[in-house]
């Protein structure tokens, strides 16, 4: 049977970018709920995987966006279900936050392409130990209790991580993105851009994308296969 997988959208301009090629090439059945513009939410009881996707708002907007309270309860209730989650950027605060920890404002904005580094007890060796993925975030949170960190930056300690007991993985960078994402969020997010260590100009992500791409893909592609084959 053709695997289900449902993810949650919080703007019309970010999406799972490759992970849509991935699961058609999987021929898995892909449906979406979009949490800013739905009227009545629907959310399937027991999906394969559920994808938690990006958002310029914070996990502590509730006031601006009232949505936000109903969607950490869903996935209050996919983790008490064991569901497997993925969260990506918001959406692993998203989870970091259901799983009881802190998520607020970083002391740097990261913004392009930077290497993040695996840790020394990372579980799976198939991950690559350093590499450069796109970033796009001014928040953090702290590493959820029960958790294994697998990945840290430069100005943020925790870019992934992974439940110990739960199918579970978070992670702040985007390895899914598209050059079309890049150039949604250049456009869309613009008001991010200040000059910064750690924003890089829209010309400079551009042309860093195609050289990064392959391995990006095939993290994602491991990152799934861990979910799958550690708790599955």
């Amino acid at each position: 049977m053709n695997p289900h997988i449902h993810w949650f959208g919080h703007v019309p301009f970010e999406n799972p970018g490759i992970l849509l090629k991935l699961w058609e090439e999987e021929q898995a059945k892909v449906t979406a709920t979009y949490w800013f513009q739905d009227k009545q939410i629907s959310i399937p009881e027991n999906p394969d995987l559920l994808v938690i996707m990006g958002g310029p708002m914070g996990v502590y907007d509730e006031d601006k966006f009232p949505w936000l309270k109903d969607e950490l309860l869903a996935i209050e209730k996919a983790i008490k279900s064991g569901i497997p989650l993925l969260g990506i950027c918001l959406g692993a605060q998203l989870i970091s936050r259901a799983l009881g920890a802190k998520v607020y404002k970083a002391k740097e904005k990261e913004i392009g392409f930077f290497p993040i580094y695996s840790e020394t007890n990372i579980p799976d060796s198939s991950l690559p130990k350093e590499i450069v993925t796109f970033h796009w975030h001014g928040d953090t949170f702290d590493l959820p209790q029960n958790c294994t960190r697998l990945y840290r930056s430069e100005p943020v300690e925790n870019q992934a991580y992974m439940h110990n007991s739960l199918p579970i993985v978070g992670l702040q960078f985007h390895p899914e993105i598209t050059l079309e994402g890049i150039e949604n969020l250049i456009k869309h997010c613009a008001d991010d851009l200040s000059p910064s260590k750690y924003t890089q100009p829209p010309e400079q992500m551009k042309s860093t994308y195609p050289k990064v791409k392959a391995e990006n893909k095939d993290l994602l592609t491991k990152i799934l296969q861990l979910i799958e084959t550690d708790f599955t």
